[in-house]
């Protein structure tokens, strides 16, 4: 199945798109809140250093203890002190500000509560325009389980590791399964819907003391836990960007690192880790699946797909991200870079999707007999 579109196609979708002007969210009440601010911090540096014509008219941050901000140019703060030293805003002087505005709005809102379909949902019910997207791809995306069992359903043939869900309350009865499924072998312990590899650690599945506290500690932030079995592989990433109407794989990316396995300190400590732009058979593979899984779920505007490739050749895929990282040295802007495309190309393309989405009637009336 082809994904890709000719440049003559991309040449012209880029040009027919409207209005560069666009408002980001970042911030957030989860825990992924250090990334959000992060990739806010390298996008602005972006723009200033000239990237394309998309303009930043203001920015929202969200702090995490819930209140708004508005952020102003032309040098847009970055530290949290001097953000929170801004005039709050109101849920509802926020939503009547967008709307006025009738401003893009680029949704930078990792994990839960702006990732997982909160703010999508508030966006739709307050008529705002934006990258949020809709409710359910991003709810799905974020359960990592789901995600698997969808994929697997529409389409057949791919690998996803064996998992266990963990859900606080009934803990101690599930944990006793754990070593009957897996045995001795390793597994990966990790919180069902929270991103960065936050939590993740690797354990044997027979040992009960660390593999309880590991599940204790995630429930502590995440009413699930997942016990998956441990994958020995080569970890690769793809991201996807809609254009016009399609699904575009971007350059696939093989991720190396010293650590046991593509962990939290491996993403975000500088250094831990080494990305190489692949772009050989098994990279086009991966592509092909992406565009495929980005069209089966849903998504919206981009996303990027998570896989691993063990030393047989198979491939296993792990999970998607509606709301992939934008921090320097992040896999996503990374691979865009490598496409030929700019941040202000994806703000354009993430518009023109926004513009084109098809909106359904509400309202089909219909009479109840008494």
């Amino acid at each position: 199945m082809a994904h890709r579109i000719s440049d003559s196609q991309l040449n012209r979708a880029l040009h027919d798109l409207p209005d560069n002007a666009f408002v980001m969210m970042f911030g957030g009440l989860s825990t992924e809140h250090d990334a959000s601010l992060a990739g806010y911090r390298n996008i602005c540096a972006n723009l200033l250093q000239g990237d394309g014509s998309a303009h930043l008219k203001f920015a929202i941050y969200v702090g995490r203890d819930g209140q708004i901000f508005r952020v102003d140019g032309p040098d847009f703060p970055a530290s949290e002190t001097e953000l929170r030293r801004l005039q709050p805003l109101s849920f509802d002087e926020l939503a009547q500000l967008l709307r006025n505005e009738d401003a893009f709005v680029f949704n930078l809102l990792h994990g839960t509560g702006g990732e997982d379909g909160v703010f999508q949902g508030w966006a739709e019910v307050h008529g705002i325009r934006g990258s949020f997207g809709p409710v359910l791809p991003n709810s799905v995306g974020m359960a990592k389980w789901v995600t698997s069992a969808v994929a697997e359903k529409f389409l057949p043939g791919l690998n996803t590791p064996q998992t266990m869900m963990v859900r606080r309350g009934i803990a101690d009865r599930a944990l006793r399964d754990v070593p009957l499924r897996f045995g001795s072998r390793w597994v990966v312990v990790k919180p069902g819907s929270m991103g960065a590899s936050l939590l993740t650690t690797k354990v044997q599945a027979d040992d009960a003391t660390t593999l309880a506290a590991r599940v204790a500690e995630i429930h502590r932030f995440d009413d699930v836990a997942l016990v998956q079995e441990f994958v020995d592989g080569q970890e690769y990433s793809c991201g996807v960007i809609e254009v016009a109407g399609c699904a575009e794989p971007l350059p696939c990316v093989r991720i190396t690192t010293g650590r046991p396995f593509f962990d939290h300190e491996a993403k975000h400590r500088p250094g831990a880790a080494h990305h190489t732009i692949v772009d050989d058979d098994l990279a086009k593979d991966l592509q092909c699946k992406s565009a495929d899984l980005f069209q089966v779920l849903g998504i919206f505007g981009w996303a990027r797909f998570d896989y691993l490739v063990g030393a047989d050749g198979r491939v296993w895929f792990l999970e998607v991200n509606t709301l992939p990282g934008m921090m320097a040295g992040s896999i996503f802007p990374e691979a865009l870079a490598a496409s030929g495309r700019t941040f202000s190309d994806l703000i354009r393309l993430l518009a023109a999707a926004e513009a084109a989405t098809h909106r359904n009637h509400r309202v089909l009336r219909y009479e109840i007999g008494s």
